[in-house]
């Protein structure tokens, strides 16, 4: 039959071709909500900006994303909504993540139809 061992061939592969597909979407969603993150993070010296980070760990089929501002006074800086910010505001990381949750399984899911 002609073609089949091409068939044969990307069907043995489809496991693993989905599953890069679906870390890929996973880490482009990380990095738009890290992006939109450290865009709204209050600004004073420097510090909390530039303690942002973004960790991603694979273990298997699962991929996990850890997004996360490292200072001593980030969760303060975070949820007290009634300190002004000149620059930046409190929420800096759940509101991109709010604003970007139905993106997650749609750019995902995006990533892997075009894997198959």
């Amino acid at each position: 039959m002609k073609g089949y061992e091409q068939v044969r061939s990307k069907l043995q592969k489809l496991p693993d071709s989905l599953a890069k597909a679906g870390q890929e979407g996973l880490h482009e969603v990380g990095q738009k909500i890290f992006d939109q993150a450290r865009d709204s993070v209050p600004v004073d010296t420097g510090a909390l900006k530039g303690s942002g980070k973004m960790d991603e760990s694979i273990s298997g089929n699962k991929v996990k994303i850890i997004i996360g501002f490292y200072t001593e006074y980030a969760v303060y800086v975070h949820e007290i909504l009634s300190y002004h910010h000149p620059h930046g505001k409190a929420k800096y990381l759940e509101d991109p993540f709010n604003s970007n949750i139905s993106n997650i399984e749609t750019t995902i899911a995006s990533k892997m139809k075009g894997a198959l």
